[in-house]
């Protein structure tokens, strides 16, 4: 009875001025099936304690004293904080207040049908004694994606449409025959959604297919995630238009590199190269290196409709089988790319350096390449490991001069993070048939450290000047999740130091060194991950903690991030004299392209998740040896070794046991049995069901 006046105070809540019949209160309740008597005998009792008024006409309202009377009780027990919602895979929620650390956890049942980067109003109702607060989500403030996926559905009165999200319990949407779109009964579609209140309201504004195909799949993934899946007519009209041709007065106001070697180094399937290299040896026995970036802020200017779709993605997406480029590929793939044998307009650092990485000078500014070569990752290491090449000294001097600045970077204290990427085998109809682990060698780690010296060199000399910036701002870790992860290390006999930051940083890269090669590193790897602050943009300066930089943006990839673009403009103003960008305006775009990156990250582990589904689908049955990855109070995550895939073993399906959930250990424990299950454990498991559409897989405890 408790629940249901919870209930019906809600709805008088969300209603003030509405007028209810107890028919019309059952209605609103209708999926409690309750009886008209048991809605009366609340209805009565709210009536003596004078949270609601009868009418006249017999029926009730809710009275404005006693909601004026609660709303003042909540405002001074209860503080409302605002802030985003980051959702994680078991549908519950943390709500990230901009400019606090402790985030406010939030259950799933509380979350109102709050989407992933909604800003919402919550409220804490509880604080731990580790400081952890728990909450509830009174308002959606606003919507962070008007577009959501479905399966269009009949109803008695007209047409739906369910969200695929399964977190989104009891949130349905109404659409009128007239906004249907054509869609059959059962096809998926993309939802505009017109009307966010008690019956919401929407149109079908495409209709991607049939569920169960790969590409209805990975559209759902995108949209689902907040991206949209075609530019803008305006936009693409703008890159057509586009005129690509370089003036020799343009070519004037720049500084040529055009005589100067230059070649690219990336994946054997990329498109667009962002990122060019040169190198020339200088009289005083130096060299000067050039790192060379794709100008894209020539071309997409503030005002267009290019700029707005750029500013609104905010980044490129990246499936298992497909890119969602941030610019039209017009733009990415041929204007903006550093394509061999072209001539192309840059953004460069250039340095004069020795071969032990010492930087003697730095120039900032636009520039015109010529490059003459391009190298895949693989050809380049090849190179690197001693096959002959046209280019080969200069490739061996700059990974000599790469390595330099590595071991400075590891000695002042950076994270060596050196984590499994996995690479799906796709047939060819794009099933995926198995995985591959991409594994990192020199070539890959010689990009990175020029690309690191680019970004850390541009962020140190536009934040001296002490003007408005976009700063890659990585927060020191969080104690409580470092001792737990302490608590963790020291069962399988490592140590971690917390004494000071510097020693923090020692012995975390000391256990990741430790576990390399052994059955726990992928643990570590992801644990040591999650006991970090997560990486945003910011117009402050709170420094690079993994990284082990004071000074840290993002300047090298602007042809799939919009920071870089803004950094590029910043960049340009102060070279210029005078940042004229505002840093209200700069932070606005700073937070929603921290949220944008991860809505495409979770985009991406989407894919991954729906491509181990494909690849698992007719392995039922079949046992594999993998390690708990995660514990939650309804299950088991344990993480497949042979193939990194991710299931659940569900409470339910435990042997047989009542089982406590340990939340500063992160295990669950048989009340009778004693037997533990916790994080890092290594377990025996049998595949027990896969569902493509919901890009689960079950797993079962194998005696």
């Amino acid at each position: 009875m408790d629940k249901i006046e919870a209930k019906i105070r809600k709805v008088f809540q969300k209603n003030p001025e509405r007028e209810f019949s107890p028919k019309q209160i059952k209605k609103q309740l209708s999926k409690q099936r309750l009886t008209k008597e048991s809605v009366k005998r609340v209805l009565n009792y709210l009536h003596g304690r004078g949270v609601i008024l009868k009418t006249k006409q017999g029926g009730y309202k809710a009275s404005a004293k006693a909601l004026k009377n609660q709303q003042a009780k909540d405002k001074k027990n209860k503080p409302l904080l605002i802030g985003k919602v980051d959702r994680t895979r078991s549908g519950d929620a943390y709500i990230i207040i901009e400019g606090r650390d402790d985030d406010v956890f939030v259950s799933s049942k509380f979350l109102m049908n709050a989407f992933e980067g909604d800003t919402v109003a919550v409220q804490v109702t509880r604080k731990g004694r580790n400081g952890k607060r728990d909450g509830k989500v009174t308002k959606i403030v606003k919507r962070a994606n008007q577009r959501l996926v479905g399966s269009l559905q009949k109803r008695k009165y007209g047409f739906t449409v369910e969200p695929d999200r399964k977190d989104l319990e009891d949130f349905i949407v109404n659409i009128s025959k007239a906004r249907t779109a054509g869609a059959k009964v059962g096809e998926k579609v993309i939802v505009n959604m017109l009307e966010w209140g008690e019956y919401p309201e929407g149109e079908v504004i495409e209709v991607l297919g049939k569920p169960g195909t790969n590409e209805v799949a990975m559209k759902s993934i995108l949209v689902e995630h907040g991206f949209d899946l075609e530019f803008s007519a305006e936009t693409m009209h703008e890159a057509d238009s586009l005129d690509a041709s370089i003036s020799d007065e343009e070519i004037a106001k720049r500084r040529d590199f055009r005589e100067t070697l230059t070649f690219t180094i990336d994946p054997v399937d990329a498109k667009d190269f962002d990122d060019a290299l040169s190198l020339k040896k200088l009289e005083n026995g130096h060299w000067e290196v050039g790192i060379h970036i794709a100008d894209v802020s020539h071309y997409v200017r503030p005002g267009t409709a290019m700029e707005k779709d750029a500013a609104d993605r905010a980044t490129s997406v990246y499936l298992v089988d497909r890119v969602l480029p941030m610019l039209p590929e017009s733009l990415s793939n041929v204007v903006c790319s550093l394509r061999p044998h072209e001539e192309k307009l840059c953004f460069s650092a250039v340095f004069e350096m020795d071969e032990k990485g010492k930087v003697y000078s730095e120039w900032f500014g636009r520039t015109v390449i010529f490059s003459d070569h391009r190298f895949t990752y693989e050809g380049a290491q090849e190179v690197i490991d001693g096959a002959e090449s046209p280019y080969s000294e200069e490739l061996k001097v700059l990974n000599t001069i790469a390595e330099k600045l590595r071991a400075k970077r590891m000695k002042s204290g950076a994270l060596a993070f050196e984590s499994d990427e996995v690479r799906f085998v796709l047939d060819d109809k794009g099933k995926a048939v198995g995985v591959e682990f991409k594994v990192r060698k020199a070539a890959h780690m010689l990009v990175e450290d020029f690309m690191l010296l680019a970004n850390r060199k541009v962020a140190a000399f536009v934040n001296k000047a002490q003007v408005p910036f976009v700063n890659r701002e990585h927060e020191s870790p969080n104690m409580d999740k470092l001792k737990q992860l302490q608590r963790f290390a020291k069962r399988f006999g490592y140590e971690i130091e917390l004494t000071t930051p510097k020693k923090i940083a020692g012995s975390l890269n000391e256990l990741l060194q430790n576990v390399v090669g052994k059955p726990e590193e992928n643990l570590f790897q992801t644990l040591v991950l999650r006991s970090m602050a997560k990486a945003k943009y910011s117009t402050s300066n709170k420094g690079h903690y993994g990284l082990g930089f004071a000074n840290y943006t993002h300047f090298t990839s602007p042809i799939r991030r919009y920071p870089d673009v803004m950094v590029h403009r910043v960049l340009q103003q102060h070279l210029d004299g005078k940042v004229k960008l505002k840093k209200a305006d700069l932070e606005e775009n700073c937070v929603h392209s921290s949220q944008k990156e991860r809505g495409a990250m979770k985009a991406e582990w989407a894919s991954q998740a729906y491509k181990y589904c494909e690849l698992l689908e007719d392995k039922v049955g079949e046992e594999y040896d993998g390690v708990i990855s995660g514990v939650a109070p309804f299950g088991l995550f344990v993480q497949i070794l042979e193939n990194k895939a991710e299931g659940l073993i569900k409470t339910i399906n435990l042997p047989f046991d009542k089982y406590n959930f340990d939340e500063e250990d992160l295990s669950l424990t048989g009340q009778s049995s004693g037997k533990v299950y916790s994080i890092g454990k290594a377990i025996r498991i049998q595949i027990a069901a896969v569902n493509k559409e919901e890009r689960e897989i079950d797993f079962e405890i194998v005696d």
